[in-house]
């Protein structure tokens, strides 16, 4: 066994973050190497002194007056992260769905000083079990190889000329081994022109859906069509336009980043070059009756990059499931390039042989229906509704819901709770999703309440963000619910433990 693999894994076996198959490989491993058995008893002594350290010295610690205003600034310039849209699965949810998850990945909140205070701790403690026990630093950290590689996908998509990339996306989203498909998407889009083209194929290069425009229509084709629809565009071609990528790396990057759990495993050849292998391992807490609180793994976003040029060349997701670890998702990056200006790109499909197409009316614009406030009596009368059982002090429940809804589907509503701090935790239910979805889009771990409903973290807001907590909350009956608050983590989830069902 590899020594310095398992040295790299000992903080996070310290700390219990480590999948249940890589524990049974570090006992293994220390129960017969004398190396690593020393390299854990100094890690494991220094973290003590180090505790002791920090809580004698925060005991008697007297901050000058203005000391938490300076670090707020500082905290606050450091911790701008892009905004993101997960576009490759929200391409599949409805026009409103869709809008409401590019809202929950903006910012712009103020910091909570308890959770910027204990992020200050943690990265001090963790930067002096560095010092004090290892010798061998590694050449790059996880969070440089994020950096350059953001820095290298920014310098591509600002280079002249027409965007071209090439996605191979392999999903299971049952998490049943031996199963999935794989579908590979070519997109090119010129931004001066303000065209695009996205086409999705099997394995066997058969068009499986088509997005498209140029300068007179608009092309669509659904898995559900055996024709390309085409309608006259009744607006003129935006220059500026940049279409929504199926990834939008920067973003990604810079959130990876700001997670204090994403670690560099290590460094390899894979099919002719080197490369850097990031991971970031999930796990679910939920806190037990004694009040304690238990760990258990769920699975790891992995993240591979060209140890050279920083470029990403996969990525995968799993879910730890009957003992497994199983892939619901893997993503290759074939090609990811800008081509000259001028290059030839049939923007009217006239290239794709063996399809039709069936020419449409031009579309008109439908009147917009506007959410109006309701009652928890109005509320109540639908089922699979839920609001806080207690309205904590100072805060203030509004809630409001599209008229007109049908019964044949789930009741559409969200819920928010203000107060005065502008303090808020806002639920907006957006009825059942895909299997998978959660699990491939929201992975930065989660929180099992005592009335088993999850909370499903999204990386845009790591924890301890200034930014607050946005999340997926699932219910037990399988109603899902988009949540975004300005807390942290801790305060979310001792406020989803008392949500109650009104039906």
């Amino acid at each position: 066994m590899n020594c310095e693999y398992i040295q790299e894994l000992l903080v996070a076996y310290l700390d219990g973050e480590v999948t249940p198959s890589e524990k049974k490989t570090i006992q293994s491993h220390l129960s017969t190497c004398t190396v690593c058995q020393q390299e854990y008893n100094l890690l494991f002594t220094a973290r003590d002194r180090v505790r002791a350290t920090l809580q004698s010295r925060t005991v008697h610690a007297s901050p000058q007056a203005d000391a938490w205003n300076r670090l707020e600034a500082r905290l606050t310039e450091s911790a701008q992260t892009s905004s993101v849209r997960s576009t490759t699965k929200l391409s599949r949810l409805a026009p409103d769905v869709k809008q409401i998850f590019t809202q929950l990945f903006s910012g712009g909140v103020t910091m909570q000083k308890r959770s910027i205070l204990a992020t200050g701790v943690s990265i001090l403690t963790l930067a002096l079990v560095a010092v004090l026990v290892f010798n061998n630093v590694t050449a790059v950290s996880a969070e440089q190889i994020l950096e350059r590689a953001s820095a290298a996908q920014t310098k591509i998509e600002a280079g002249q000329g027409i965007m071209h990339t090439l996605i191979e996306i392999y999903e299971n989203p049952q998490a049943i081994e031996g199963t999935g498909t794989t579908v590979i998407t070519e997109m090119y889009a010129d931004p001066s022109a303000g065209y695009y083209r996205y086409i999705d194929m099997d394995v066997n290069s058969k068009v499986i859906s088509i997005s498209a425009n140029d300068e007179n229509y608009e092309y669509l084709m659904l898995e559900t069509d055996t024709a390309i629809h085409r309608t006259p565009r009744i607006d003129e071609p935006e220059k500026s336009y940049i279409p929504v990528s199926v990834r939008e790396e920067s973003s990604v990057f810079e959130q990876f980043r700001a997670s204090s759990h994403v670690e560099l495993v290590g460094k390899e050849k894979r099919d002719g070059r080197e490369v850097y292998i990031l991971a970031n391992r999930n796990f679910q807490t939920q806190q037990l009756p004694d009040g304690k609180e238990e760990k258990n793994y769920t699975g790891t976003v992995t993240m591979i990059f060209d140890a050279k040029t920083y470029e990403l060349l996969e990525s995968e997701t799993t879910v730890y499931k009957n003992d497994q670890e199983i892939v619901i998702e893997r993503v290759r990056f074939l090609t990811d390039e800008i081509l000259p200006t001028g290059t030839v790109v049939d923007w009217s499909l006239g290239d794709l042989q063996d399809l039709s197409f069936i020419d449409n009316a031009p579309q008109t614009e439908e009147a917009e229906i506007l959410p109006a406030p309701i009652t928890r009596e109005e509320l109540a009368k639908h089922p699979d509704t839920f609001v806080l059982k207690n309205i904590p002090d100072g805060f203030t429940e509004s809630i409001i819901a599209a008229p007109g809804q049908t019964d044949d589907q789930p009741f559409t509503y969200e819920i928010n709770y203000d107060n005065a701090s502008k303090e808020n935790f806002g639920l907006l239910a957006i009825g059942l999703l895909d299997a998978g979805f959660v699990e491939m889009n929201f992975y930065d771990g989660s929180y099992k309440t005592s009335n088993g409903m999850v909370l499903y973290y999204s990386i845009s807001r790591p924890e301890n963000s200034s930014d607050g907590t946005s999340a997926i909350l699932a219910t037990p009956d399988g109603a899902s619910f988009l949540l975004i608050s300005t807390m942290s983590r801790q305060q979310v989830q001792m406020l989803v433990e008392g949500l109650v069902q009104l039906k």
